[in-house]
């Protein structure tokens, strides 16, 4: 999915967030395909619309009933929960999801995408947590190599220059955020000048939601939005 650049809120989002956000929280990111849930945030905040999603004593009593039985198949029941949210509830519940034994897939999974994508690899295994991932990790003796390669150094010398956070596509496994700390290790700076509409959006957003307004901003990330902001002299507003 490719997320939604433009900053505008158009008023059909706007009247669903108006009606859904008060009894599905977060989990309204659904019904508006393209946003994300940081933007979610800053708008019914500014909005002032609140999360009246509590938890009810029947969905409780599902939890304790199925949650040590199904686990987290158990959002089949609860549809309007995310798996997040379940998973949150049922440790406030001190209810704990069953022993799943893990399949010799899962495993490969893990020592093939472990090394280089580290606690993400758990977005290929369905129904994981990242902490079960990262406890299998450890013993399968399968370490995150977060070491940067001369081949590596060599492709961020070369091309962040003129590519900036895009050489992602040129270093699997390796985040925007991840190549702009190891660009700035290197003494390396990108040429990628900023485009009006990135600074307009930069100086409309970023005090009011901070680095995380590099999720309007495709290719940008948290630590080149800080830096220009802080260039520009736009401070972020913390409430």
């Amino acid at each position: 999915m490719s997320y939604k650049s433009n900053t505008v809120w158009s008023q059909d989002e706007i009247d669903i967030l108006k009606e859904y956000y008060p009894i599905m929280g977060m989990d309204v990111e659904k019904l508006i395909p393209g946003r994300t849930r940081w933007a979610i945030a800053g708008i019914v905040k500014r909005l002032g619309i609140a999360n009246n999603k509590r938890w009810t004593k029947k969905e409780d009593d599902i939890i304790r009933e199925y949650y040590p039985k199904i686990g987290i198949q158990v959002s089949e029941i609860l549809s309007n929960r995310s798996d997040d949210s379940i998973r949150s509830r049922a440790f406030i519940l001190k209810v704990t999801e069953p022993v799943k034994k893990w399949t010799e897939e899962e495993d490969n999974i893990i020592k093939t995408y472990y090394p280089s994508i580290g606690c993400k690899v758990v977005k290929k295994l369905n129904g994981r947590s990242r902490n079960s991932v990262s406890l299998r990790a450890k013993k399968l003796g399968v370490v995150h190599n977060v070491l940067w390669t001369a081949d590596e150094d060599n492709i961020v010398k070369e091309y962040y220059p003129s590519e900036g956070t895009l050489i992602a596509n040129r270093l699997p496994g390796r985040s925007p955020e991840s190549i702009s700390a190891r660009a700035r290790t290197l003494n390396v700076q990108s040429n990628k000048v900023w485009s009006k509409k990135e600074e307009y959006i930069l100086k409309k957003y970023y005090p009011r939601i901070g680095p995380m307004v590099a999720k309007m901003l495709p290719n940008r990330s948290e630590s080149a939005v800080a830096v220009k902001a802080s260039r520009l002299g736009i401070k972020f507003i913390y409430r």
